[in-house]
């Protein structure tokens, strides 16, 4: 009788401890943060040993461990930065950590950043590590296994997702290759009659497409007229060309500006400017490789974002005259080169 009582105690109590670890085990948390980051090497005791200490969990020590012993998870933690939530429980944490569920950061980089603008951005990032600290663009693109000298143009403006601690040579990479593919898919769609020896005049083109307007209707007539003027060998003529080019550029585009000598500077050099002036997106491509067939060979703003086109010089100057009368230097106004 006595063996059978102290049996029953005992039953008793091994069930009471497996409710108390059952109930210990899935109660939900009250996290005082709302991120929370295993660093490299820590294994399942210092995990679990940091969630008591940051209040994230108050299941006893051996539970949690026995937990995971039981269910491997001491062989699966992943090293990274996890999102706490009320709701959550101890097994819901060790699950996400076994399965590296980690927070996803992003970095946007809109359509008509220059490189330069990128690389800011990058270092701005409090979540990315930094590599590319006192590195050259030609040393970024060697990294990038590409042979350019430049950098600027070869990267795909769009929204990128990664985990805490990923390098910005990661970002880069992936821009990179979607770039890549990008040209890689798009360039045997250009039309036939094609102006552009190569994918690299059409990023070129692309770019100052990008940069002469954020008006969409606009952007194919443009590429256009740039299309029209490369045909006849005429300079194309663009204020964000001559801008590229000017060192610590304050926002105020003067005449002398655009008679200055520079490799980017299109209302002085015939043809494409020397690089991209900046990172274009696909629809800016798309137009650059199928443009429409028009008469038109000048543009200008009309102040609300959309452009005036025009197709002979008079027209041109009096579209001027009516959309930009103070202070504008007239573009678009060289002859055919014979």
């Amino acid at each position: 009788m006595i063996k059978r009582i102290t049996g029953l105690v005992i039953l008793g109590s091994l069930l009471g401890l497996v409710s108390y670890s059952y109930l210990s085990l899935t109660q939900n948390i009250t996290p005082t943060t709302e991120y929370f980051l295993i660093e490299p090497g820590s294994g399942l005791n210092a995990v679990i040993d940091q969630l008591r200490e940051q209040e994230v969990i108050s299941t006893p020590r051996l539970f949690l461990k026995a937990y995971g012993y039981i269910t491997r998870a001491e062989f699966g933690i992943k090293t990274g930065e996890y999102r706490l939530h009320k709701g959550l429980t101890p097994i819901d944490l060790l699950r996400n950590f076994r399965e590296g569920r980690m927070v996803q950061r992003q970095i946007v980089f809109p359509e008509g950043l220059a490189f330069v603008e990128w690389r800011s951005r990058l270092i701005a990032s409090p979540f990315l590590e930094q590599t590319l600290d006192g590195s050259s663009d030609q040393d970024i693109m060697f990294q990038l296994g590409s042979e350019l000298a430049y950098a600027e143009g070869q990267f795909f403006p769009d929204t990128y997702l990664f985990h805490r601690g990923a390098t910005d040579i990661s970002i880069l990479l992936a821009a990179y290759e979607r770039m890549s593919g990008v040209m890689e898919k798009e360039w045997p769609e250009r039309e036939s009659a094609n102006y552009l020896s190569n994918k690299q005049d059409a990023l070129v083109l692309a770019s100052m497409v990008e940069k002469e307007t954020g008006y969409g209707p606009d952007r194919d007539l443009i590429a256009s007229v740039f299309a029209n003027r490369l045909r006849r060998g005429m300079k194309l003529q663009s204020d964000p060309t001559a801008i590229y080019g000017l060192p610590n550029f304050d926002g105020n585009l003067k005449r002398s500006h655009l008679k200055r000598n520079s490799p980017y500077n299109t209302y002085v050099i015939y043809g494409l400017p020397l690089t991209p002036i900046c990172n274009p997106g696909l629809e800016s491509i798309r137009a650059s490789l199928r443009p429409p067939p028009s008469e038109y060979y000048y543009f200008v703003a009309r102040g609300d974002g959309s452009s005036q086109f025009s197709s002979t010089l008079a027209e041109h100057n009096a579209a001027v005259n009516r959309y930009q009368r103070v202070g504008r230097v007239e573009k678009y106004q060289s002859a055919p080169k014979h």
